[in-house]
């Protein structure tokens, strides 16, 4: 048999308000797979910025990826450490308001490297 809480006597202040604050400078806007690369002449070709993400295995770099784009299955994602074994890039555009009628565009690519340092306990 449960109890039966008390409610609270207390009188409650007023409900907070929450308010969506615009971010500001560049934002990516919108975010594609590109390609899949295991050697070097593989990559994809220009001088186009790139960032990647590097680290050990299973500690969400995918993940981040995707969370980074607002774009879910971007980036696949496994609970199975070293699941990624190829270099993965992803075309990112993104953009940054610089007045109220001027804007401006960015292309760059975010780089899904494999986890680092994996190993099985036997």
């Amino acid at each position: 048999m449960q109890k039966k809480r008390k409610k609270s006597t207390k009188p409650m202040g007023p409900k907070p308000q929450y308010t969506r604050k615009e971010p500001k400078g560049p934002r990516i806007i919108a975010a594609k797979y590109n390609t899949s690369c295991v050697k070097a002449d593989q990559y994809p070709e220009g001088d186009t910025v790139e960032i990647a993400f590097l680290g050990r295995s299973n500690v969400g770099k995918s993940s981040l990826i995707n969370s980074l784009c607002n774009y879910r299955g971007l980036a696949l994602v496994s609970g199975q450490p070293g699941k990624t074994k190829t270099i993965n890039y992803f075309d990112i555009e993104s953009k940054e308001d610089i007045s109220e009628t001027e804007e401006r565009r960015y292309n760059w690519f975010l780089v899904d490297l494999p986890g680092l340092w994996f190993c099985k306990d036997k």
